[in-house]
């Protein structure tokens, strides 16, 4: 039992876990990351039952069929640890339909991540832009500041049926 509490305690392993499950899901996440020189993001767009119900519920967020949610994670690139960040965004389809995503931060043991959920209609196209501000360091965001705002763009098509989301591109 100690060694498998130790393995949970690794954040490295911890994510090479959850990356080996998202690779295993076919078509039904899209997931990506996007590193600066100080930080990497990790995004990602899940069908909303792929997020646990007691998570969901702890933090207000429906579960169901027409429902996406997407997650961030903010890590330090030298410590590899989690950081707090300020996460917004906006999500908007083939029509310029937009909506604006409330992300909720989820602390979970060494966890820390962002999550916001949205209803998506049927086989529609969706394009994420979404900031992502590293907290902890004062900001002064000159042209070059590696402390800058970090914007991560991508896109995909959602599906209700039997394959849930299908990867267009990602920037």
């Amino acid at each position: 039992m100690a060694a498998h509490s130790n393995f949970l305690r690794d954040p490295l392993r911890t994510m090479l876990v959850v990356l080996g499950f998202v690779c295993t899901l076919p078509l039904s996440v899209i997931a990506g990351q996007k590193e600066t020189p100080d930080h990497i993001v990790y995004f990602s767009s899940i069908d909303s039952r792929l997020v646990p119900p007691l998570v969901a519920r702890a933090h207000g967020l429906p579960r169901g069929p027409r429902y996406l949610t997407v997650s961030v994670s903010v890590h330090e690139v030298e410590s590899g640890k989690a950081v707090s960040a300020l996460v917004r965004g906006e999500v908007n389809n083939l029509l310029a339909q937009q909506v604006d995503l409330q992300f909720r931060e989820v602390r979970e043991n060494d966890a820390l991540y962002y999550l916001a959920t949205y209803t998506a209609d049927q086989q529609d196209t969706h394009h994420y832009r979404l900031i992502v501000e590293p907290q902890g360091k004062q900001h002064d965001y000159q042209k070059d500041d590696t402390s800058a705002p970090i914007e991560v763009t991508f896109d995909y098509r959602y599906f209700t049926g039997e394959e849930t989301i299908a990867p267009l591109t990602s920037h």
